[in-house]
């Protein structure tokens, strides 16, 4: 077989070879240039469409991408217009397999996000001639890089405030999908002509939940080209460092781009203009910063300044943790508010106080004129006119402090801001019951709608995914998938430790009585113990992989693989060993020290502490989650056939109890609560969505 030279593969003309090679592969990671094997599609196919349903095709002007080209349809069916992408024609055939599966990927990923202001998805599939396409709506608008270049003057700008507060709005709401855009700039924002706005081409967007990393739908980091997106880079004017080195897709990309995006919409002018993809790249690699917006327009208010710092800060872990947060801080602005990471100065304070409170300073500055006035005439009522202005004076303050308690009933709701609604809702409080008079009603129902609202988010910091949590008394235990046990203050949130793990997936911890140690084995044939206090661990092994691992009541470990060892919890050296009939596939300990292990045949073995073990065969194909209920006297079990079956521990001979069946669903797991009424069911939809059941037993 003939392999490329280092100049094809950089060229980007051997995608196709160099995805299914793994040599070549290698020669392009030690060039800088990550391609991933094909991966097996786990969705159905996109279904057949007849295309004589769609007439009238116009090509939309500068409706096209990388890969993607936008024509203005007629869809026979409902009479309507509407839009279809399809795969560019010319593309090279050597690399179409990978680039049409990227495409579905995004017609899939597009189609999950339902948001008034993300584009959305009509229809899906493939035309007799096997050519994919997505519909969607029509949108008549302009990009918001068009509105921007038409306003010449910031306070015209300003005005599309409110539309980039929308846009950061719905990138939270995909955020929380666990969808990273990686391509936002003006020209994928789109305005339409009654004000709404629809952020567009989700080309290049990530699933940061993807266990196939960033490359596993074949993608191509491809030399850039000025103006145009390449595949799986990006825009360079708009992405921040870590983005232009290649790092692995995180929200923080995009809450840079917001805040690129901002500071065009505030100077006129993208970040680094003038500037080709390359020198951009550089400059980032170097952290060299754009220019200031402050230099490019002084008339910016530094409330915004901050903002566009805040968002594109070259240091992630300066930069606003959230596209909520850009979006709340937007909002604060637009509503008067003071903004959560601004610092001010005791005169801005002054002067932001002066301006929510026009009307007031006024009606107190009209009282004062009237006692000076009067006074030259009757210097009897000068104590009248006195108390006349004192009295506005105090209505002002109460004013004020009626508008504190309103904003703190309004912001309780969200947990973000529920901790700055409780220092509003007592600040707005404290006047008056520090002097004795009647509180105003708006703020003490501030207060106590801030109070009853629930427990402020208290944000736990960790660098990668979590995966699995267990509680140890006043500790919170997790392991992620950057392979590290994370321990944080249940209380506080603070990390306390995070210890490194030599487990290729760490999974399912499980914490001694004592809550001295953690046990941790994932889905392969190493297991780890860890002493939490200094972090101190060692490994064991078993020569399948483990089903479950987990400890005793009585502190000793036990684990399930192809047979059930009991083992020390100080050097994990095997105590007992019981042989299974064949290998394991979930683990379960009741509280009275029950160990119940199913098998792939549909055993199901028990052993009672104390007593000899069973093994009895069920019949039944039994899953990979088990669970007792409070009393240890029933076993819960999620079935292959996605039947959850409860079995009697007393008499295990007898047939289980069928409580829930679910054949389009994937069960994924089963808990019971802790009053032993309830069983809770978490499943898999065939698309993707995750959701629970509650069942009473």
């Amino acid at each position: 077989m003939a392999h490329p030279t280092l100049e094809d593969i950089v060229a980007g003309s051997a995608l196709a070879h160099v995805s299914s090679c793994d040599s070549c592969r290698q020669l392009a990671s030690l060039a800088g240039i990550e391609v991933a094997a094909p991966a097996a599609d786990d969705l159905d196919r996109l279904s057949v469409v007849d295309d004589r349903v769609y007439t009238d095709w116009t090509p939309l002007p500068d409706a096209h991408g990388g890969m993607g080209q936008i024509f203005r349809v007629r869809d026979r069916r409902l009479g309507r217009f509407v839009a279809i992408k399809q795969l560019k024609s010319g593309l090279p055939e050597s690399d179409r397999a990978i680039l049409v599966r990227r495409f579905e990927r995004e017609a899939r990923l597009t189609a999950r996000l339902q948001h008034p202001a993300i584009v959305g998805v009509h229809e899906a599939g493939r035309f007799d001639s096997g050519e994919p396409f997505y519909a969607m709506p029509l949108f008549r608008g302009a990009p918001l890089g068009a509105e921007i270049a038409k306003r010449t003057k910031l306070e015209e700008r300003l005005g599309l405030l409110a539309n980039l507060t929308t846009v950061a709005e719905a990138i939270a709401y995909a955020h929380e999908q666990g969808i990273v855009h990686r391509d936002i700039k003006p020209d994928n924002i789109l305005i339409g002509q009654f004000g709404e706005t629809v952020v567009i081409d989700w080309g290049l967007a990530k699933d940061v939940s993807d266990a196939g990393g960033d490359h596993a739908d074949g993608a191509y980091r491809a030399p850039p080209v000025d103006g145009l997106t390449q595949f799986g880079v990006g825009t360079a004017n708009y992405m921040p460092p870590e983005q232009a080195k290649g790092d692995e897709p995180e929200p923080g990309f995009d809450v840079y781009a917001l805040g690129a995006t901002l500071y065009h919409l505030l100077s006129g002018v993208p970040p680094y203009a003038n500037a080709d993809s390359s020198e951009i790249r550089r400059a980032l690699v170097d952290r060299k910063a754009p220019r200031p917006i402050a230099e490019l327009a002084p008339d910016v208010p530094p409330e915004l300044v901050d903002i566009v710092t805040n968002a594109m800060s070259l240091d992630r872990e300066a930069r606003l943790r959230s596209a909520r947060e850009l979006a709340s801080e937007l909002r604060r602005y637009q509503t008067g508010q003071l903004l959560a990471s601004r610092t001010y100065s005791l005169g801005e304070l002054v002067r932001h106080w002066m301006r929510r409170h026009r009307t007031a300073l006024r009606i107190s500055g009209v009282a004062a004129v009237v006692v000076v006035a009067l006074a030259v005439f009757a210097v009897v009522r000068i104590s009248r006119e006195r108390d006349l202005a004192t009295a506005s004076q105090h209505q002002a303050e109460r004013e004020l402090r009626r508008a504190q308690g309103i904003v703190a009933s309004r912001s309780a709701a969200d947990p973000v801001q529920r901790l700055d609604a409780i220092l509003l809702g007592v600040r707005a409080l404290a006047p008056d019951l520090a002097s004795g008079s009647t509180p105003v009603p708006e703020a003490v129902q501030g207060l106590i709608d801030a109070l009853t609202a629930g427990p402020p988010l208290v944000p736990l910091r960790h660098d990668g995914v979590i995966k699995w949590f267990a509680s140890s008394g006043d500790k919170l235990i997790g392991v992620d998938d950057a392979r590290a046990l994370v321990i944080w203050d249940a209380r506080s949130g603070a990390r306390i430790a995070s210890y490194p793990s030599e487990l290729p997936q760490p999974e399912r911890p499980g914490v001694s009585p004592d809550g001295t140690r953690v046990v941790v084995c994932g889905f392969d044939r190493i297991g780890e113990v860890f002493e939490l206090a200094t972090g101190k661990h060692q490994t064991f092994e078993a020569p399948v992989d483990f089903a479950g691992c987990a400890f005793l009541p009585d502190g000793r470990i036990v684990t399930a693989a192809d047979a059930v060892v009991v083992r020390d919890p100080v050097t994990a050296a095997v105590i007992e060993t019981f042989p299974l009939t064949a290998r394991a596939n979930s683990i379960a300990i009741a509280s009275t020290g029950m160990v119940a292990v199913t098998t792939i045949d549909g055993s199901l073995w028990l052993h009672p502490p104390g007593a000899a073990s069973v093994s009895v065969p069920t019949a039944v194909p039994l899953g990979a989650t088990s669970a007792f209920d409070r009393t240890g006297s029933t076993l819960y079990n999620t079935g292959n056939d996605q039947v959850v079956r409860a079995f009697s521990v007393t008499t295990p001979t007898d047939a289980p109890r069928e409580i829930f069946k679910d054949t389009r669903s994937h069960l994924a797991t089963v808990m019971t609560s802790p009053e032993g009424d309830r069983v809770a069911i978490g499943m898999w939809d065939l698309d993707g969505a995750r959701r629970s059941r509650m069942i009473n037993t």
